[in-house]
C-alpha cells in the first residue's frame, strides 16, 4: 500500500490534484457508515488503497479482526492424531428434485452435528450419503441414529465386521467399530430390508486412503492428479412413493443418477491436458451400469477395492450392482481449454423419464485455470459452471435480492467451486447491498454463519489460501452479461477468457468510472495495481483485465458494466 502511495509524489500527484479540482469529482469512496461498520469484520488488507479511511471504524486500525478466526467443527465427523475416526449419521426421510421438477421422497443419511438432534430441520439427508474418508489402519467408529419409522442397520462391505441385518428400532442408536485395514473404494449401505432401503437412498461412499498421498492404492500405478467419487444409482418414483407396499417385481426406474443427480444437473469432471483423473465408481443401484467415455481411455486399476496386478484400458466398463471399480483417465495431451469428453451410461440410460438428454451422463472437461498464491488472492471465475455445453451463456442484468445475493443467475455453491483447494475462507463484496455488503464463506464455520451461498461470474472474490494452488473451473464463457454497479465501491469479476485493455472493457461506462484496483498476489512488493481514467496513462500500472481476476471498481453513480464476448 505504501509502495502504491509513493507513486503519487511529484508530477503524478500534482496532476491528480488538478484533475480533481477541475472535474469537481471526489476520487475517494463514498462515506457510508453501514459499510464502514462492515469493514471492521474483514482484514484491512482486502480494502483498496483509496477506501475512505476517515469514515471507517477507528477500532479497525488497532484490531482488524477476520471473521472465522475462531474455528468450530460441527460437521459430525471428528479426527484425532491417534488414527481414530468417529462419524455420527442420521437415517431420516427427505426429498430430492429431478431436472423435470419432479419431487421424489427419499430416505438418506446425514452427518449429525454435535448437540443437534436428527429431527432438527438443519439436518438434511443427502443422496448419496456423506463421503466417509479415513486412512488405512484407522479405527473407524460410526454411530447410526434411526429417525425413520422402521428398523435400520449399516453394512460395510469389504471391512472386517459382522454384518448387521437386524438393525436398530425407530428412535434408537447403534454403533459400529472396525479397522480400515486396506485402502480402496467401498460402499456403506443399509443392511435391513436392504433391497427397499438402498433403493430409497440409504447408501454412501467410504474412501480408505493409503499411506502415500495422491495414490488410490499402495501401488505406484494408482497415482493420480485429481479424483472424483461417482456413485451410480437409479430411482423408480413408484417405489419411493410407497416403499412399504411396493413389489420389487415391478421395479422400473425412470431416473438414472450420478451422485444423486440426473443430467443436466450432474457435476462436471475436470482435468487439464495430460493429467491423470481417478474415477471412483460405486454402483449403489439395483442393476448393473456400464460407463463409457468418448475420446479417451479408462485404465482399470481396481475392482471391489482389490488392486489388480495388470491394469487394462477400456472405452466402457461395467460396474455390477453393489460393487466398485477404480479407473484412471489420462486427459489427452493435445486437449484444449473447453474440450469435453462425454461420460455416459452405455445402456443408454440417458433420459429423465422420456426426455433426452438426461440421466446418467456428464463430461470430463479441460478447465480454465486460475493460479493462486499463499495468503490472499483477488480472483473470479471467468466461465459459467452451469452453462449448457456448446451454447455459451447469455444473461441480462443480474437480479439481486435485498441482501445483494444473485437470484436465478447460475453460479454454484462455494463448496463446489472451491472443492479442490486448501483454503481458509472466501469473501465477496456486493456494493449494491448498502446494509450488509460483505459476504463470507468459511468451510470451518456453521452454515448459519456463512452468507455467501453462491459464487457466479459477476463476483470478485477474496480467497485466503493455505498454500499455493490452482483453481480450475469448468463451464462456458458467457456470450454477454451485465454486471450492475452501484455508486461507490464494487468488487466484480471478469467473465471472459480473453484479456483486454482496461479502457476497452470500461469504454461503455468510461464517464462513470473513478478508479479501478487489482491485487496481484505474485508481486508482494507492490501488489496493488491501479487504473485511473483522470491521470496520464504512464501513472497507471493496471493495463488490462485478465481472465480469473477480481477488480475493485469505484463509480460515481449507479450504472451497468456490460461484458461482450465474441
Amino acid at each position: 500500500m505504501l509502495a502504491r502511495m509513493t507513486k503519487w509524489i511529484g508530477i503524478g500527484g500534482a496532476l491528480l490534484v488538478i484533475a480533481t479540482l477541475l472535474l469537481g469529482r471526489s476520487i475517494w469512496a463514498k462515506s457510508d457508515p453501514p459499510i464502514a461498520q462492515q469493514v471492521a469484520d474483514v482484514p484491512r488488507e482486502l480494502l483498496p488503497p483509496s477506501w475512505d479511511e476517515p469514515t471507517q471504524d477507528p477500532a479497525l486500525a488497532a484490531n482488524p479482526r477476520a471473521v472465522g478466526d475462531q474455528e468450530t467443527s460441527t460437521d459430525g465427523a471428528t479426527v484425532s492424531l491417534q488414527g481414530t475416526m468417529t462419524f455420527e449419521l442420521c437415517a431420516k426421510a427427505g426429498t430430492t428434485t429431478m431436472p423435470d421438477a419432479t419431487v421424489v421422497p427419499i430416505w438418506g443419511f446425514a452427518l449429525k452435528p454435535t448437540g443437534v438432534a436428527c429431527s432438527d430441520a438443519s439436518v438434511v439427508p443427502t443422496l448419496p450419503g456423506p463421503t466417509l474418508e479415513v486412512n488405512a489402519g484407522d479405527t473407524v467408529t460410526v454411530t447410526l441414529h434411526n429417525a425413520l419409522t422402521e428398523n435400520v442397520s449399516l453394512l460395510f462391505p469389504g471391512q472386517n465386521l459382522i454384518p448387521d441385518v437386524t438393525g436398530v428400532a425407530p428412535g434408537g442408536i447403534v454403533t459400529y467399530t472396525f479397522t480400515a485395514t486396506n485402502p480402496g473404494t467401498y460402499l456403506y449401505e443399509a443392511g435391513t430390508n436392504a433391497a427397499i432401503q438402498t433403493a430409497m437412498g440409504l447408501y454412501g461412499p467410504l474412501i480408505v486412503r493409503p499411506a502415500t498421498a495422491n495414490q488410490a492404492y499402495d501401488g505406484a500405478g494408482s497415482a493420480y492428479d485429481r479424483e472424483y467419487v461417482l456413485v451410480l444409482s437409479e430411482i423408480d418414483p413408484a417405489l419411493n412413493a410407497d416403499p412399504a407396499n411396493f413389489n420389487l417385481v415391478n421395479y422400473h426406474p425412470t431416473y438414472w443418477l450420478i451422485n444423486g443427480k440426473a443430467y443436466p444437473n450432474t457435476s462436471l469432471i475436470v482435468g487439464s491436458a495430460g493429467e491423470r483423473v481417478l474415477l471412483r465408481y460405486l454402483n449403489a443401484g439395483q442393476t448393473n451400469h456400464t460407463m463409457s467415455l468418448l475420446g479417451a481411455y479408462q485404465r482399470i486399476i481396481a475392482m471391489d477395492a482389490f488392486e489388480i496386478p495388470y491394469p487394462y484400458q477400456v472405452v466402457a466398463q461395467t460396474i455390477p450392482a453393489g460393487q466398485t471399480t477404480d479407473a484412471i483417465v489420462t486427459v489427452p495431451s493435445g486437449a484444449n481449454v473447453g474440450d469435453r469428453f462425454p461420460l455416459y451410461n452405455r445402456q443408454l440410460h440417458v433420459t429423465n423419464v422420456d426426455a433426452f438428454p438426461g440421466g446418467m451422463m456428464t463430461f470430463v472437461e479441460v478447465p480454465t485455470a486460475v493460479t493462486l498464491a499463499s495468503n490472499w488472492n483477488l480472483v473470479s471465475i471467468p466461465v459459467d459452471p452451469n452453462a449448457t455445453p456448446g451454447t455459451g451463456a447469455v444473461a441480462g442484468p443480474v437480479e439481486r435480492s435485498p441482501s445483494g445475493q444473485p437470484r436465478s443467475q447460475g453460479g454454484a455453491p462455494p463448496s463446489e467451486i472451491l472443492a479442490s483447494l486448501n483454503y481458509d475462507r472466501v469473501y465477496a463484496y456486493l456494493g449494491c447491498d448498502t446494509t450488509d455488503p460483505w459476504k463470507l464463506y468459511d468451510p470451518n464455520l456453521p452454515s448459519a454463519v456463512n452468507d455467501l451461498n453462491t459464487i457466479d461470474v459477476t463476483m470478485g472474490l477474496w480467497v485466503k489460501m493455505n498454500g499455493p494452488d490452482t483453481l480450475t473451473v469448468a463451464g462456458s464463457e458467457p456470450a454477454q452479461i451485465d454486471i450492475p454497479l452501484c455508486s461507490g465501491w464494487n468488487l466484480v469479476g471478469y467473465p471472459s477468457l480473453q484479456p483486454r485493455p482496461v479502457a476497452d472493457v470500461l469504454a461503455p461506462i468510461a464517464n462513470r468510472v473513478l478508479r479501478v484496483y487489482y491485487f496481484d498476489a505474485n508481486d508482494p512488493a507492490d501488489p496493488w495495481k491501479m487504473y485511473d481514467p483522470n491521470v496520464p496513462n504512464f501513472a497507471n500500472d493496471l493495463r488490462e483485465f485478465k481472465p480469473g481476476g477480481g477488480y475493485w471498481l469505484l463509480v460515481d453513480q449507479d450504472t451497468v458494466l456490460s461484458i461482450q464476448n465474441k
